[in-house]
């Protein structure tokens, strides 16, 4: 196998060009009552998705265009239902609340709009909308173990995985989260992503407390983060393997080596001693995710990694998705030469290729999937990439 080489530097000058150009005349759009615009995913998917308000944050960070990220969370603030419930998908023409399918923590997004902006009044809102989701996740997704129960496939957001193998519901139970899944053989699932990121949230809402001089809920929301991260070692960590694993309804780890380690890393529910050591057993060898392209959405050495679909296949290509939020954890967590080399190879593998910036790549060739061209995730991963690694200078308001 022949690998590209490095592009030029003004190729992927060139390739930068076409992304903003592209992000702002066909993306950037206001759509069901927000605010102001906000970052469409692509034109495969008919509007935003919870866990894309991250995409909002990046382009602030990338741009200074602060407007968009807060108008992302304030979208999903403002079609929040009164028992709290947020939406799992804002459309042109519809609003969903099937499932959870929080990848990122919101409450952290939120928190680092307002740290962009000091505007307190949306920090506000931001807290009263964040703690009243703690409430409806709480009352209808909280299991006996003190965790959060995955009803369906689409909460953890890993289609068409091997990780769902055996779900009655590998799509939506229906179009209520709050139903539980009947006659399912091994759900409700324990699963670490879902759980990391509830743990993140009740840390943001700590942080949010303080900075509102509610100290006495800032205290609680810290000791009931920390339940969380106790609960999630006691039930999903199997410490021989140095890996979180689902938790089937019978109390079974279901060990399947998923790209979902990585929301533990990004929630900061691992230290970074143990980020290192996990990182260095599965990350670095070429038989698990260390493969020519990173990162595959389930191991290479798993028996569930396959490729079961030309595309959108969370148990084998490397995701858009995953690389951008590899700017939460990596860096942080000490590993910055390795985040380079992960950018170098995505800058290589998306340039000049054939569909354009699509949502996956093959972890062994670096070929895009037949899988939704423009995407945001791989759009702004690229971006941060050629803007980390010194390529470009900043993304004004210049095309």
């Amino acid at each position: 196998m022949t690998l590209k080489s490095f592009p030029r530097q003004e190729e992927i000058a060139l390739s930068c060009r076409q992304i903003l150009n592209r992000i702002r005349t066909v993306h950037l759009r206001e759509i069901n009552g927000s605010e102001g615009p906000v970052l469409y995913i692509s034109d495969a998917y008919p509007g935003v998705w919870l866990e894309h308000v991250y995409d909002g944050l990046v382009w602030a960070e990338l741009t200074g265009e602060n407007q968009v990220a807060r108008s992302y969370v304030r979208l999903f603030l403002k079609h929040q239902k009164p028992d709290g419930q947020l939406p799992c998908y804002v459309w042109r023409d519809r609003v969903g609340y099937s499932q959870l399918q929080e990848c990122v923590s919101f409450a952290s997004i939120g928190l680092e709009v307002f740290q962009r902006t000091q505007d307190r009044p949306f920090l506000e809102e931001l807290y009263d909308g964040c703690c009243r989701w703690d409430s409806w996740l709480c009352a209808n997704r909280l299991g006996k173990a003190g965790l959060l129960e995955m009803y369906c496939g689409y909460d953890s957001g890993h289609d068409n995985s091997g990780r769902l193998d055996g779900m009655k519901y590998p799509g939506n139970v229906c179009e209520d989260a709050a139903v539980r899944p009947e006659g399912c053989p091994i759900a409700p699932i324990i699963a670490p992503d879902i759980n990391a990121v509830f743990y993140g949230d009740r840390t943001a809402l700590a942080e949010m407390a303080t900075l509102l001089g509610r100290e006495q809920e800032a205290l609680l929301w810290r000791q009931k983060a920390e339940a969380v991260r106790e609960n999630l070692f006691r039930c999903c960590y199997d410490e021989a393997d140095r890996f979180f694993y689902d938790v089937d309804r019978q109390g079974r780890l279901r060990k399947c080596r998923s790209i979902s380690i990585t929301n533990v890393f990004s929630e900061r529910v691992t230290d970074p001693a143990l980020t290192a050591a996990i990182f260095d057993r599965y990350f670095r060898s070429p038989s698990e995710f260390g493969t020519p392209f990173p990162y595959p959405s389930v191991s290479a050495g798993d028996p569930l990694f396959e490729k079961r679909v030309p595309g959108n296949s969370w148990g084998y290509y490397c995701q858009g998705l995953t690389m951008l939020r590899t700017l939460r954890w990596m860096k942080a967590q000490g590993l910055e030469q390795e985040l380079h080399e992960n950018m170098r190879k995505w800058l290589t593998a998306w340039t000049g290729a054939s569909l354009p910036f699509g949502q996956e790549l093959d972890p062994f060739t670096g070929e895009p999937s037949e899988s939704s061209p423009w995407y945001s995730a791989t759009m702004l991963f690229y971006l941060a990439s050629a803007k980390e690694l010194g390529l470009v200078r900043d993304f004004g308001q210049e095309t």
